[in-house]
């Protein structure tokens, strides 16, 4: 007697099941592009090459459109702050100078906020921290 055999159904159902749960899931949305600020201040600490995040320490002036983690205007204060840097970025530029930036802002990004490029003004260069003595560099 010869046994009548049926084709293997679970494959199939996989596939299905598959197919099912690709169509319903949410496409991964991109990664949003960085925000970058132009930003002016005075050095108050050079990176350090040892460091395993060499950050520049800026006392800067304010960035009234800064965005943050949610796309909300919220502005900075003028204030003292330090960025993550390439210590390559800060060759020529010393404490006491001042300095303009980009600063680039990815908040899915490690680290959100960076500096991308730097470089001196001339001493003269009148700068706003406020016109507060407090947020005087």
């Amino acid at each position: 007697m010869r046994r009548r055999t049926r084709p293997h159904r679970a494959p199939w159902i996989l596939l299905g099941v598959l197919a099912g749960a690709a169509c319903g899931a949410e496409p991964e949305a991109p990664p949003s592009p960085p925000a970058t600020y132009e930003v002016r201040g005075v050095v108050r600490q050079l990176p350090r090459a040892d460091r395993p995040l060499p950050e520049i320490l800026v006392h800067h002036e304010a960035i009234p459109d800064f965005c943050d983690d949610g796309g909300e205007t919220v502005g900075m204060e003028a204030m003292s702050m330090a960025f993550p840097v390439d210590p390559a970025l800060a060759a020529g530029i010393g404490v006491g100078d001042k300095v303009a930036f980009e600063l680039e802002v990815a908040w899915d990004g490690s680290p959100p906020l960076r500096v991308v490029r730097l470089q001196k003004l001339p001493d003269d260069t009148a700068l706003d921290f406020g016109g507060r003595p407090d947020h005087e560099p």
